[in-house]
């Protein structure tokens, strides 16, 4: 989800990002994809972008996170 973030990126964009095997990241948007967390777009490139639901809880994970390092003193 981090590696596809707000806006939309195409799958060699994601493997850069990850560093994952082409083998592994087809594996892991197709599972994502059939969860209806991950959406395709059709255009000049394939591109892959997060469902509404989907950004919405990655934004949640990651308030929830900055707040619990708060918490522990950490600031991050």
């Amino acid at each position: 989800m981090k590696a596809i973030g707000s806006g939309a990126c195409t799958f060699s964009e994601m493997q850069r990002r990850t560093g994952f095997s082409e083998r592994y990241l087809r594996y892991m948007v197709t599972m994502l994809r059939n969860r209806g967390i991950v959406k395709g777009e059709r255009g000049k490139e394939y591109r892959y972008r997060l469902t509404l639901d989907a950004f919405a809880e990655h934004v949640k994970v990651q308030l929830v996170k900055a707040l619990e390092n708060l918490a522990k003193g950490r600031g991050e």
